[in-house]
């Protein structure tokens, strides 16, 4: 490994080590967190940079959940959000279970402070750029090309754009993974093997499915041209089955959550089709940052493309001379040998680089996409794994054309690379809106088009010598660096779940009283979970059908189609109807005057200071300000467990009133229940029934009423009841009888 770069990753992995993370943390604090007074907010601030919006799955999903499943003792189920939500899940959370060896992403977590999402942030950042190192130190065979080349495709703007999402770590174990088996190829110890099996477990037990087939092509592919160079095809292809084996643990893993969305309408539903991308696109690979500018202080971002999306979907892995060299293939014998030896000694992945252009560029029957694993992979995801598999191949060519040591006088030969780049330029600008572009947009976006643009004609020029294969390298890495360092800012770790005097209003009444808090739309996603409230809105991987079912009679609209998805949700006043916002967002009307909100022990409403409670029960509660906000709080409040005589057939038949009798304790992988021993009464507890994989019961028997846990003694004692958390063998149980 070239020493400057084993220094980029010990300063990459030093900044999270001393106190910085990339999160965008602030943004929400900034915009979407109003328990924070104007005053109090103007003090947070990036140590540089600009917190982006768009890092919304970050800043008010994954982070906040990470945090809260910490301050819960790190269980496989977390209680505080709704009434159960598994921890296994797309995103990297925490969890004390038989995985933690297979995570080494969220070992930082095991510090519960602040500074550990920092520490993770940027261990994940290491892993990554070590991982695109190691796949193409392996595949291309030169180390300071693979150097270079990891640099560029760390820096690229799919990387940077997607960088706070779970597929960050998946790359990068994965591409770890290969560079693993290379050498395990070489020298075939056991302890290689080992680790290859190791790795490939930890990648799958990142569980995003959209770009895990199509990073298995790249990847795999790559180690069999290992093994084909080496003329040890059989080793190389039993490394694959020892990757598959990894793949499988992992998955294996995961089975609980995939149990539990197999069937609903999103993700479950979601098959992707061939053909998905324009040929157009292309062009963004060959130009840095084509279609977005992000200054470091200028506001947000201001995305270029004809058709708006967002900035994360609109990204590429550029690989700017992807379509240069085949331009100077057509006059270049030197160029031609280099295009060669790559058909001779890399025909796995030209297969593979075939394979994922024909998914997203041509219109192909169903049957190709189960063929191939790729009809999980929709094609923004897959384009990904594509920009990895055209770096691969181009670092291949460029590496050849730096070992030839026979120059070509270009001559005249260079400006066709010339008149490639001019063509590259004419055509981009039909595929973007330069309107945006002004002020402090412009001085972002233009000087690295302009570097590229003036690099890669010199390279071109030049390429009749190992010097142009030189000039084209440092052409591809500067441009996207140049372009791209500014995407994510650095903020200090202690800035992540700062509390202000509203988050410590909060803090006290649940100290006084507590029971659930109920968010009427005042923050996003699961932000709240950030501070470890047993909150009843938020975001739920996996949906909580039983909740909803529950909910259902008191709130017109919310019907199955409408939660049976990944669901971002929280609650707003009658009259309103319960309706979706996006997708994967609603927003369930329901009165505080509900009885269902007892049952679901719900004591603390967060409400905007123009809203309040219905006359008809406005007497119950109590308020005070919380920031910009108000806490409403019940006068009398309920405990988590009701109690009633008999066998009641409805939840809203129990007394919620405090106190319960009961005892619960949460512990990492269960849920425990005691409850006096009298036969003639039964206890009900809010719980989701779909985190449950068993339950075992002492003197008292259980069942599921509503969105509860019922339990009924039945005279001998001690009555008491343990609900197990849905592990994988019961999930595998669950898949195989559907």
């Amino acid at each position: 490994m070239p020493r400057w770069f084993a220094a980029l990753l010990v300063a990459v992995a030093a900044l999270g080590i001393g106190g910085l993370t990339g999160s965008s943390w602030l943004f929400g604090v900034e915009k979407y967190d109003p328990l924070f007074t104007a005053a109090e907010r103007a003090s947070e601030r990036e140590v540089w940079g600009t917190s982006r919006g768009i890092r919304s799955d970050e800043w008010a999903v994954e982070t906040p959940k990470a945090r809260g499943n910490q301050l819960a003792g790190l269980p496989l189920v977390n209680l505080n959000e709704g009434l159960g939500e598994l921890q296994r899940n797309p995103y990297e959370i925490p969890v004390l279970d038989w995985g933690l060896p297979l995570r080494p992403l969220t070992w930082a977590y095991l510090v519960p402070t602040p500074w550990s999402h920092g520490a993770r942030w940027f261990l994940r950042d290491a892993v990554l750029l070590f991982g695109l190192y190691a796949l193409l130190s392996a595949f291309v065979e030169d180390r300071r090309v693979a150097a270079v080349v990891a640099v560029a495709l760390f820096f690229s703007s799919a990387f940077a754009w997607w960088h706070s999402t779970t597929m960050i770590g998946f790359i990068g174990l994965l591409c770890l993974t290969g560079g693993f088996a290379a050498r395990a190829l070489r020298e075939p110890k056991p302890t290689r093997i080992l680790l290859t099996a190791w790795t490939a477990a930890c990648s799958f037990c990142v569980f995003y499915p959209p770009v895990w087939a199509p990073a298995l092509w790249v990847v795999c592919a790559a180690l069999l041209d290992l093994g084909v160079r080496r003329r040890r095809i059989a080793l190389a292809a039993w490394l694959v089955g020892v990757v598959a084996a990894g793949a499988a643990v992992g998955l294996f893993y995961q089975l609980p959550y995939l149990s539990l969305v197999a069937h609903t309408v999103y993700p479950g539903g979601r098959v992707a089709s061939a053909g998905e991308l324009p040929l157009a696109r292309v062009l963004e690979m060959v130009w840095p940052s084509l279609t977005t500018s992000a200054p470091v202080h200028c506001g947000p971002e201001r995305e270029l493309t004809l058709e708006l999306s967002n900035a994360c979907e609109s990204s590429s892995i550029e690989v700017l001379p992807l379509l240069l060299l085949p331009a100077l293939a057509l006059v270049s014998a030197r160029v031609r040998r280099a295009f060669a030896g790559l058909a001779r000694n890399s025909p796995a992945s030209l297969a593979a680089f075939a394979v994922l252009s024909a998914w997203l560029f041509l219109p192909l029957p169903g049957w190709f996409g189960r063929v191939t694993l790729l009809q999980w992979s929709p094609a923004a995801r897959a384009w990904m794994a594509y920009g990895i598999s055209a770096a691969l191949l181009t670092a291949r060519v460029l590496a050849s054309l730096l070992s030839d040591p026979h120059p070509e006088p270009f001559r005249w030969r260079g400006w066709i690379g010339v008149a490639a780049i001019a063509a590259c330029a004419l055509l981009a600008r039909q595929h973007i809106r330069l309107e945006p572009l002004e002020g402090c947009y412009a001085r972002a976006w233009i000087p690295p088009i302009a570097f590229a643009a003036l690099l890669l004609g010199a390279g071109a020029l030049l390429c009749g010598t190992p010097r142009g294969a030189t000039v084209l390298l440092a052409a591809w890495v500067g441009a996207v660096v140049l372009a791209n360092h500014r995407v994510n800012p650095l903020v200090q770790s202690r800035k992540l779940f700062a509390r202000a005097d509203g988050h410590r209003v909060v803090d006290a009444a649940l100290a006084r009283a507590p029971g659930r808090v109920m968010d009427y739309s005042t923050h996003f996603g699961s932000y709240l979970a950030a501070f470890g409230w047993p909150m009843l809105g938020g975001t739920l991987t996996s949906p909580d059908l039983a909740l909803f079912r529950f909910l259902a009679p008191e709130s017109p609209g919310l019907t199955e189609d409408v939660y049976n998805r990944y669901l971002h949700y929280n609650f707003e006043l009658p009259p309103a109807r319960t309706r979706m916002l996006s997708p994967d967002a609603i927003r369930i009307a329901l009165s505080p005057c509900s009885r269902r909100l007892a049952a679901l022990g719900v004591n603390h409403l967060l409400m905007y200071p123009r809203d309040a409670p219905e006359p008809a029960c406005a007497s119950e509660w109590t308020s005070q300000p919380a920031g910009e906000l108000r806490l409403w709080s019940r006068r009398t409040p309920v405990c988590a467990v009701g109690v009633a005589k008999g066998a009641p057939d409805s939840a809203l038949g129990f007394d919620y009133s405090c106190p319960g009798e009961a005892t619960v304790r949460a512990g990492v992988r269960a849920l425990s229940l005691e409850v006096p021993s009298d036969p003639s009464r039964s206890w009900a507890f809010a719980l989701n029934s779909r985190m449950v994989g068993g339950i075992e019961c002492s003197g008292a028997t259980a069942r599921f009423l509503d969105a509860h846990l019922v339990i009924r003694p039945d005279g001998r004692a001690p009555a008491a009841c343990r609900a197990r958390y849905l592990e994988s063998g019961t999930a595998l149980r669950r898949l195989l009888e559907k």
